[in-house]
C-alpha cells in the first residue's frame, strides 16, 4: 500500500464501507497499523441464499480456532477426557457470571473449542447471538476494543452476489459489533454502502493469476501459532519437543523505532537475532514477494538472520527443517 493510501485508511476506521481498489491485503495493513485485528472471509463463492449465515459460521469457527485465549483460565485444560469437559464447565459458567458473556453460548463455544471441533455449532444460537457472542470473544482474545471483519468478493460481478454481499453486511455491521469492510473488483457497484476510499485500479487479469487465498485468514495472536495455520501448528508440535527451541516467540511483532510500523514475524528468537518466515503460495505474489524482500532487509540490517521455508518444505520435510532451526540457534548460543 502506498503512503497515500495507508493515511487514508487511518485516518477513519468506519463501521461499514467499501474499499474498490483495495485489495486484502491493503486493508489487513490498515487494520494492523491502527492495532485492530481483522478477519477476512474469501466470499466470492459463496452461495447467495445462505451467505449471510456461511460468514457468521465462518467467524464462528474462527473464535473456536482460538480457544483458550478467550478463556485463559481454561488454559491448563487440554482434552475433554476425564473431568476436562465437567471443569471447562465451571470455569464458563463463572466467567459468564462475572462478565456481559452469555453463559449458554459460552458454554457451548467454549466446549467445541476444547474438543478442537472443525464445525460451528449448526444454527444452535441466532445468528445476531453468535455475532454479538463471538465478537466479545475476539475482543478478549486479542484485548482489544474493535475487530475488523474484511469480506472479500474477489472478481464476483453477478448481481445476485453482490446484493447478497450487501445485505450480509448491512445485517452484520447493524449488530452493534465487527467493522464491516467489503473489497474487490466490482464493491463500487454496492449503492446502499458507502465507499471509504478509492485505491489503486486491479486488473481482473491480475487477480486471476494469483494463487488463491485461505478461505479463512484471521490475524495472528502474539505468542502462539495461527490456529488456521497447519503449517505453523506442525512445526511447533516439532519444536516443543526440544530444548534447544526455548525462546521462541510465534507471531511476534517488532520495530526498530517508533517512527516505523511494526513488523510481524512468524517465529522469533530475540536473543539469538533469529526470524523463522514460513510461506505460502501467495508470497510468490509479485507485490507480496517484494514486501517481504524490504522486510527481510530491514531485519538483516537489524542483525537478524532471516531463514523463509515454504509451507510445502514443511509437509515435506520438516526434520530438516527443524534441524536447520537447531544448528543455527546452537551456533548463535555458544
Amino acid at each position: 500500500m502506498d503512503p497515500g493510501h495507508r493515511h487514508e485508511l487511518e485516518g477513519g476506521l468506519p463501521k461499514l464501507s467499501v474499499w474498490p481498489g483495495y485489495t486484502t491485503r491493503d486493508l489487513q495493513d490498515a487494520a494492523d497499523s491502527a492495532a485492530v485485528p481483522s478477519i477476512v472471509l474469501v466470499i466470492e463463492q459463496a452461495e447467495t441464499a445462505s451467505m449471510t449465515q456461511f460468514i457468521v459460521e465462518q467467524i464462528e469457527l474462527a473464535a473456536i480456532a482460538l480457544f483458550p485465549a478467550w478463556l485463559k483460565e481454561a488454559g491448563g485444560i487440554e482434552t475433554p477426557g476425564g473431568a476436562g469437559r465437567e471443569a471447562l464447565a465451571l470455569l464458563a459458567k463463572a466467567a459468564a457470571a462475572r462478565t456481559d458473556l452469555f453463559g449458554p453460548y459460552l458454554l457451548a463455544i467454549a466446549d467445541a473449542g476444547l474438543c478442537k471441533s472443525p464445525h460451528s455449532l449448526s444454527g444452535k444460537f441466532a445468528s445476531q447471538t453468535v455475532l454479538r457472542e463471538c465478537y466479545k470473544l475476539l475482543c478478549r482474545a486479542y484485548e482489544t476494543e474493535r475487530v475488523a471483519l474484511i469480506l472479500d468478493l474477489g472478481d464476483a460481478r453477478d448481481n445476485e452476489v453482490l446484493i447478497a454481499a450487501q445485505e450480509a453486511g448491512l445485517f452484520i455491521a447493524a449488530q452493534d459489533a465487527f467493522l464491516v469492510w467489503l473489497t474487490g473488483t466490482y464493491v463500487a457497484q454496492l449503492s446502499r454502502l458507502p465507499v471509504q476510499a478509492q485505491g489503486r485500479p486491479e486488473a481482473s487479469e491480475d487477480r486471476r493469476n494469483r494463487p488463491p487465498p485461505p478461505l479463512v485468514q484471521i490475524t495472528p495472536l502474539a505468542g502462539r501459532p495461527n490456529p488456521l495455520s497447519k503449517t505453523e501448528t506442525r512445526l511447533e508440535i516439532v519444536l516443543s519437543r526440544h530444548t534447544w527451541a526455548s525462546g521462541r516467540a510465534w507471531n511476534a511483532t517488532w520495530s526498530n523505532s517508533a517512527l516505523n510500523n511494526p513488523i510481524r514475524v512468524d517465529l522469533l528468537w530475540e536473543a539469538e537475532r533469529l526470524v523463522v518466515e514460513l510461506d505460502g503460495y501467495d508470497h510468490l505474489v509479485p507485490e507480496k514477494y517484494a514486501n517481504d524482500r524490504a522486510r527481510d532487509r530491514a531485519l538483516q540490517f537489524a542483525g537478524f538472520t532471516v531463514l523463509r521455508f515454504t509451507n510445502q518444505e514443511i509437509a515435506d520435510d520438516i526434520s530438516r527443517i527443524a534441524s536447520e532451526i537447531e544448528r543455527f540457534l546452537t551456533q548463535a548460543k555458544a
